[in-house]
């Protein structure tokens, strides 16, 4: 009976283990819908030879970074990696979106880009005015989407608190953005960025693509449309945006555990299933 009760409580470990890990995947927050048919980009850290993909060196997640002070090299991809679904004719912008928590204060230096085909290769984050404490980020800033996800609060929120347990939507965050100019992705192309400052655990960096201008030609199959009416005004067409899951967030230092792949939960589930055919033998040789 002995071996009975470590055999059961070797199984509760497992379960336990389990439990704990399916917990870490949910932990970051609702997810942002996906307009159809339509791209998005996902963050990378620290790789900028060719071979940066969606998450490539931000954590054990592909979603973490620390900055250090300079920040760390970071940049944003696209999935496929190219210009599919972007109006090439008047060229795509890339703006860079940092949300930080309203009760904290980060440093921004000057930011460089880096492959950038023509615009500002510099620049230093401004705050948008105001606090983000619900909805939309594309309405807080006042933006026109026509396509990638749509952002709404808690599909943030939710990873601030996995390292500030104290954050809510009511502290929500202040906003900064940076705009760079056009962008061409492709696998050596991705832009990516470097520079000095930090920001404060629980921030996140994200980008969005916008028209670098209404495109006239009715012949260009993927024309940069003219806002409709709005008051105030639209400032700006977003053609892509961050999915949630791949914005980067600064963790101050925490590591979080990796995401299994399907084929890692297959194999955990058929270990537990394994463990448990063994202790049901276990038991019946005991009782015998």
């Amino acid at each position: 009976m002995q071996d009975l009760g470590k055999s059961q409580r070797k199984l509760q470990t497992a379960v336990g283990l389990a439990g704990a890990l399916t917990l870490s995947l949910v932990a970051s927050g609702a997810r942002a819908t996906a307009l159809t048919g339509e791209m998005t980009l996902h963050g990378f850290c620290g790789i900028t030879n060719g071979s940066q993909g969606a998450g490539t060196g931000c954590g054990s997640n592909g979603i973490t970074f620390t900055s250090p002070d300079p920040i760390t090299p970071f940049g944003f991809t696209r999935s496929p990696d190219s210009n599919n679904g972007l109006d090439t004719v008047v060229s795509p912008d890339i703006t860079l979106v940092f949300l930080v928590p309203s009760n904290l204060t980060p440093t921004f230096g000057t930011l460089t880009a880096h492959n950038i085909t023509s615009g500002t290769t510099s620049a230093t984050p401004a705050q948008v005015s105001g606090t983000w404490t619900s909805g939309d980020l594309l309405a807080f800033l006042n933006q026109f989407q026509t396509g990638g996800p749509n952002n709404p609060i808690d599909a943030y929120s939710g990873s601030t608190q996995t390292v500030d347990p104290t954050f809510t939507d009511a502290i929500g965050y202040h906003v900064f953005t940076a705009n760079f100019g056009d962008v061409n992705f492709g696998n050596t192309t991705d832009p990516y960025f470097t520079g000095s400052g930090s920001l404060p655990t629980g921030s996140l960096v994200l980008a969005l693509i916008e028209c670098g201008g209404v495109d006239p030609s009715t012949a260009n199959n993927n024309p940069c449309p003219a806002p409709p009416s709005h008051t105030p005004a639209y400032t700006s067409v977003v053609q892509d945006a961050t999915a949630n899951s791949s914005a980067i967030l600064d963790a101050g230092g925490r590591v979080f555990p990796p995401v299994p792949e399907p084929t890692s939960l297959a194999i955990l589930g058929s270990a537990l299933a394994g463990f448990g055919v063994l202790f049901r033998r276990r038991r019946r040789s005991l009782q015998a």
